[in-house]
């Protein structure tokens, strides 16, 4: 059965903690990536992680963002 967790919603869980990177993005805020277990990934508040195993599927939002 995949976990689900809705990036910034609710407590993180380990699963998503574990992976979780932070950077300072060039607009001065904090920017986020997730390691997928396959790539990096930028990730954006309201992405949806879908946890398969041992590898990490990122869903956007849904406002068009890539």
């Amino acid at each position: 059965m995949n976990e689900k967790y809705i990036f910034g919603q609710g407590e993180m869980p380990e699963w998503v903690s574990g992976r979780l990177y932070h950077y300072r993005r060039e607009d001065g805020l904090t920017g986020y990536e997730i390691d997928t277990g396959r790539y990096m990934k930028v990730i954006f508040f309201g992405d949806k992680l879908i946890r398969n195993g041992d590898f990490i599927k990122v869903e956007r939002r849904g406002d068009g963002r890539a």
